[in-house]
């Protein structure tokens, strides 16, 4: 009897109408389809067994990066040619205002979650000992509205479609199938003007079955890094009991599993938030720009610092890019450093007037307030934080000009200076200088703020 292994973003499905080929997991419905349309079908996996499996996950501030090797062995005694598809989950409806991943029913929806299911495995890359493996995105049809709900359809929810592979497995020993890519993250929120309510971000994984790989997965290593986000703020909810924690890394090690819908993973990965908008004009006054609530905490956020930077681009005819445009509430200008190449090592350094223990940053990265010089520019990917010169930890940020909350854990003293350095960047398509548009801090409260929210 073969055993089914699919592995969100991973090695694939097999969604066989044939139950002589299933082993009953999440994936083996035992329904047979008439008619030219049908789940996904792999095949040819049933004659070959996965003997090692190395998953490596990197989750860092917007996307989580995959590395998984198999050794994988043909347990035929000819050479066995396998179809296999890899799930891509559909993102929308997880996004801002949506539906938080129902079944989606909108023809006009549906096809937008599939157009966006191809774009977030980015990179994505299939090599059989070491060489490339051609690989092209099928449209599940029970996502794409062509097969109604049947018994056991709950499996394919949020399965957009398939990454379809085929290769030729020897006979002998195992050969080194490898995937990679990169998945950003799963999330909803809600606005109403000004103000945000975000839920966590979560990477998800399915360690469930398909039936379509020989035998159970002989051994195995899971292991989860944490790289620029507070370790100490990743959850694993499922599968929690399995893993061991050691500093920013998790790991998980089995030997024969047979995968259920139980081992699959989802992990929030960057926690969520409220923020409101601050209208009141006493309080405008005063320097507060709005007040941000983290894990039951409140924070007020404020400009209120002097800057100073390591360098500082030239100005040209209509502006400088000085530091203090980091304190400007609508800057339409940033500081650019201007330092030679991509700037790394560059700094600036924020000395707030009015000390406090922080709660958060929001720093928003690139020349944000042009969209055509965002990527004209370049944008840090890789920051050092560093407060009152003692505490120090780094931390990712996405490719976005968007803000970017990054939360302050572990360390409860007033802060009187606060240090960014560029450690790395994405450069830019025209300009070598590398910007950052925006700081807002977030003080650390006692008690929740005297507010309202928008109306």
């Amino acid at each position: 009897m073969c055993r089914a292994h699919l592995l969100l973003f991973t090695l694939g499905a097999c969604l066989a109408g044939d139950a002589a080929l299933a082993n009953g997991g999440g994936y083996a419905f035992g329904v047979t389809f008439t008619g030219a349309v049908s789940p996904f079908q792999a095949s040819g996996t049933e004659h070959v067994r996965i003997v090692d499996e190395k998953l490596d996950v990197t989750l860092r501030r917007d996307a989580a990066t995959v590395v998984v090797r198999y050794a994988m062995q043909n347990a035929a005694n000819a050479p066995v040619r396998v179809r296999f598809g890899f799930p891509v989950e559909a993102v929308v409806g997880d996004e801002w205002g949506g539906d938080g991943g129902d079944e989606i029913t909108d023809p006009a929806q549906r096809g937008e979650a599939l157009r966006a299911a191809i774009q977030q495995l980015e990179g994505y890359a299939v090599t059989l000992e070491g060489k490339p493996v051609a690989a092209r995105f099928e449209i599940e049809p029970f996502a794409g509205g062509k097969i109604p709900s049947f018994p056991g359809s709950d499996a394919l929810k949020g399965v957009a479609g398939w990454m379809v592979s085929e290769v030729t497995f020897p006979v002998g020993a195992p050969v080194a199938l490898e995937i990679r890519y990169t998945a950003r993250y799963h999330g909803q929120g809600t606005f109403v003007s000004d103000d945000v309510s975000a839920s966590a971000l979560s990477f998800r994984y399915r360690l469930s079955t398909g039936a379509v790989w020989h035998g159970s997965i002989a051994k195995g290593t899971v292991t989860i890094r944490a790289d620029g986000i507070a370790a100490d703020e990743v959850e694993i909810e499922s599968p929690r009991e399995r893993f061991r924690r050691d500093g920013d890394r998790w790991r998980w090690t089995f030997q024969d599993l047979e995968p259920t819908l139980a081992d699959d993973l989802t992990i929030h990965a960057v926690q969520g938030y409220d923020s409101q908008y601050v209208y009141d004009p006493e309080a405008r006054a005063r320097g507060i720009r709005g007040y941000l609530r983290r894990r039951g905490t409140w924070g007020e956020g404020h400009q209120r610092f002097e800057a100073r930077a390591s360098s500082t681009l030239a100005p040209n005819r209509k502006h400088g890019f000085g530091a203090e445009h980091l304190a400007e509430e609508a800057s339409e200008v940033p500081w650019a450093e201007g330092a030679p190449g991509d700037g790394l090592g560059e700094w600036v350094e924020l000395r707030p007037t009015r000390p406090a223990p922080l709660l958060a940053l929001e720093i928003t990265p690139g020349f944000a307030s042009v969209p055509g010089l965002f990527k004209a520019n370049g944008r840090p990917s890789r920051i050092e934080i560093l407060l009152n010169g003692e505490h120090r930890f780094v931390a990712t940020l996405g490719d976005s000009p968007t803000p970017q909350l990054v939360p302050v854990v572990g360390y409860a003293k007033a802060v009187s200076s606060v240090k960014i350095t560029i450690l790395e960047a994405r450069p830019g398509a025209r300009y070598p200088d590398t910007c950052i548009s925006r700081v807002v801090l977030y003080d650390r409260l006692a008690h929740e703020p005297a507010h309202h929210g928008a109306r």
